[in-house]
This record gives structure tokens, sequence and C-alpha cells, in this order.
């Protein structure tokens, strides 16, 4: 993470951070988001969110869910994993 830097994060304040079976990497971010990196720690994706994420898990029940919470918000968001 210190040789990436994270949109809309801050030092010390991005919220979370998964990783799935492809090895893509889901950071939460303090200006309402969660963004995906590959498993290089390219860039491919942000998914807005209504609030701060507070933290991330990917779900062990649901295939290809990532559950976020945050300021205001509990949410389910569908990831592929390619």
């Amino acid at each position: 993470i210190n040789s990436v830097t994270v949109p809309g994060g801050v030092n010390y304040q991005c919220s979370g951070m998964a990783s799935d079976a492809c090895g893509n990497i889901y950071v939460g971010t303090t200006t309402n988001g969660i963004v995906k990196y590959d498993s290089t720690l390219t860039f491919i994706e942000s998914t807005p969110t209504p609030g701060a994420v507070y933290d991330i898990i990917l779900s062990s029940r649901f295939s290809g869910t990532l559950l976020a919470c945050g300021a205001g918000f509990v949410a389910n968001y569908s990831i592929s994993c390619t």
C-alpha cells in the first residue's frame, strides 16, 4: 500500500482492505468509495458508496460478494474474479 496512491484515501484513514482468490485487492476510502486493484497494484475501477467506508470484507457465505459498512450505511457489492 505504501507504493500505491489510493484515490480519495488519506494516510492512515483508508478503511478496510480485502483480496479475492484472483489476487484483486479492494481498499475502502474516506471519500465514499471502494477502489479495486489487480495483483500488480494496477488500478482497475472504483465503486461509489453512500459515505466514508469503515470496513470491507469478502463474504464467505455468498461467493462474489463484497460487504462494506461506513458512515450511515451497510451494503453488499457484486464483484467478479477475473
